[in-house]
């Protein structure tokens, strides 16, 4: 079951970049990785250019536009009764003419012309979380989310509805209890020139300088989630990004995510487990050519067989000589990066042949 991981902060600290970071970082460990960077449209949890759709109004669209049925079906979201329909993936609209005019002016989040009311907006929150915890998909063993916990629905919240902070901590808080079963990391960036990061984001969007009252806002919404973070009970971390160095911030969610050792023998067998033929045991029989009782991986390969084991403090991978039957050479990985190269090495090498 994955573990998630929430990157968090104010405009133009660098969320998205951090995210990206951290997606390869973990990569290169042979994790299994899913990331929803802002503005990515299969995030299950965060919206944008989404419209919110009574029961009768989604029928209606349904009925009306039946040469589009199959994309509404296939970009729907449940939400209790209610249904999210996306209509946009960044800058490329999902439907045609009338229909997208029409999903548009039930616009749910990102500037609504007509807000549904509050109780509406964070009950169909509920709803689309719970379904996203009851349907977790285990191919991943992290997935990362960019703004989605509290930058994008506290954002909606004030602008939308002008919420009280009592009103925004318990959305949130909600919004975490509902995952309270799950491995879960919060980290929130942070710096100590708001106004130079916000003004260096601008530019990299091909945006206008932020304006006074844009660094007003921001500068109040940090202080808010300052607020609202104190508040949740969760493994939370506030991490400085000041003079644009995150390496620092960068190493801190690895160090608290992976808690990768130099040398673990389960880590390694869970990061194989799923890219190569091994199993795990906790003693090898005699005939294997072990008299001794400890944890070991072992695998065979198209008929030839290989472990890794600990003796001594340290790795030993064994593997079958290619050249003579029951012989078998060795070699001591330092760590278990260098474990897991030479089980996928020598698994991807035989399988060819």
């Amino acid at each position: 079951m994955p573990e998630i991981i929430f990157i968090e902060g104010v405009s133009g600290v660098g969320k998205s970049t951090m995210c990206a970071y951290i997606k390869k970082r973990l990569e290169n460990h042979y994790f299994r990785v899913r990331a929803y960077p802002e503005f990515d449209f299969t995030n299950p949890i965060d919206f944008y250019c989404t419209a919110y759709l009574r029961p009768e109004e989604y029928e209606y669209i349904l009925k009306e536009y039946p040469d589009q049925k199959d994309a509404v079906l296939k970009y729907t979201h449940p939400a209790g009764d209610a249904r999210l329909v996306r209509y946009y993936d960044e800058d490329t609209p999902l439907f045609d003419g009338e229909l997208l005019s029409y999903l548009s002016e039930r616009e749910f989040c990102y500037d609504p012309k007509n807000p549904v009311p509050l109780e509406a907006y964070s009950l169909a929150y509920q709803n689309v979380w719970t379904r996203f915890e009851e349907t977790l998909p285990d191919q991943y063993d992290f997935l990362i989310f960019d703004g989605s916990l509290i930058h994008h629905p506290v954002n909606d919240m004030i602008r939308n509805y002008d919420v009280s902070f009592e009103q925004a901590k318990h959305h949130v808080k909600m919004l975490l209890d509902i995952l309270k079963n799950r491995r879960t990391y919060l980290f929130y960036m942070e710096t100590d020139d708001l106004p130079a990061y916000l003004e260096r984001a601008h530019i990299e969007r091909g945006q206008k300088k932020p304006t006074e009252e844009e660094i007003a806002f921001w500068k109040k919404r940090y202080e808010y989630d300052l607020a609202v973070l104190s508040e949740l009970d969760t493994d939370k971390h506030v991490l400085k990004v000041s003079d644009y160095n995150w390496d620092k911030a960068e190493e801190k969610i690895m160090c608290e995510t992976t808690r990768i050792t130099e040398r673990d023998l389960k880590f390694v067998f869970d990061r194989v487990k799923s890219l190569a033929p091994v199993r795990w045991s906790q003693s090898q029989a005699e005939d294997d050519g072990f008299r001794e009782n400890f944890p070991i991986i072992a695998g065979n390969v198209d008929g030839r067989i290989f472990w890794l084991y600990e003796y001594g403090g340290d790795f030993v991978f064994s593997f079958e000589d290619d050249r003579y039957k029951n012989m078998h050479n060795h070699t001591h990985p330092q760590n278990t990066d260098e474990a897991i190269e030479l089980i996928l090495d020598y698994v991807n090498e035989h399988q060819k042949i």
